[in-house]
C-alpha cells in the first residue's frame, strides 16, 4: 500500500541586511571576549524569538552542532558562540522538526564544509531516534561573507532532512554562477512514499 505525502522544500538564498558588528556590539563592556569572537571564521548567533520569547536563546541542538563543528574544523577555523556561557539559555521546541542553531559564516570557502558537517549531524540524529531520513523536517538558517568586499547573503532551508545537503549545495552553485548573488528558490516536492 502507497501513501502519498508532500513535503514542502522552501530555500531562499539573497542579500542579507545583518549586522554582524551590531551583534557584537553587545559586548562592547568585554573588550577580550568581543575580539575572540571577532575572531571566529564560523559564530553561531542568537535566534530571533521576539514573538514567543524574550531575550537571547537558541535551538536546543546548538551545543552538540557547536561541539561538532569546532571538532571537525579544528584545523581549519575558529567556532565560538556569540553569548557568553552564563547567559546561554536553549529554547526547546516540542516538534519532530531539527532545528539549527543559526550561523555566521566569515568565509565562503568553509561554507560547503559546514554543510557537509550539518549534513552528517541531522543524520546522526534521525539515526539516534531510530527515524528515517526522509522522515524529518529541517529548519536552518545561515549568513555567509560572499567576497571581499563584505557583503553578507542570507540562506534559510525549510524541507526534508534527506534533501538539506543536496540542495543547499546546489543553490550554492547556482549562487556562485549568479554574479547578482540574489536568488530566490521556492519549491514543492511531491514524493511519493510507501508504508
Amino acid at each position: 500500500m502507497s501513501k502519498f505525502t508532500m513535503h514542502i522544500n522552501s530555500i531562499q538564498m539573497g542579500a542579507s541586511d545583518l549586522d554582524i558588528n551590531a551583534i557584537l556590539a553587545d559586548f562592547d563592556d568585554d573588550p577580550a571576549f568581543k575580539s575572540k569572537l571577532q575572531a571566529a571564521d564560523v559564530l553561531l548567533i542568537p535566534t530571533d524569538l521576539s514573538r514567543e520569547y524574550d531575550g537571547t536563546v537558541f535551538p536546543d541542538s546548538t551545543r552538540e552542532v557547536f561541539h561538532l563543528l569546532a571538532t571537525e574544523l579544528a584545523d581549519q577555523a575558529v567556532v565560538d558562540a556569540a553569548v557568553k556561557d552564563e547567559d546561554y539559555e536553549e529554547f526547546a521546541y516540542y516538534s519532530e522538526d531539527i532545528i539549527l542553531p543559526t550561523l555566521y559564516i566569515a568565509k565562503d570557502i568553509l561554507v560547503p564544509l559546514v554543510v557537509g558537517i550539518l549534513g552528517r549531524f541531522i543524520h546522526d540524529r534521525l539515526s539516534r531516534s531510530g527515524r528515517q531520513k526522509v522522515d524529518g523536517t529541517v529548519k536552518s538558517k545561515f549568513y555567509f561573507k560572499k567576497d571581499k568586499h563584505g557583503t553578507v547573503l542570507s540562506h534559510e532551508y525549510e524541507g526534508p532532512a534527506d534533501k538539506f545537503e543536496q540542495e543547499t549545495l546546489q543553490h550554492l552553485r547556482d549562487l556562485s554562477s549568479n554574479q547578482e548573488g540574489n536568488t530566490y528558490v521556492s519549491k514543492e516536492d511531491d514524493t511519493p512514499t510507501s508504508d
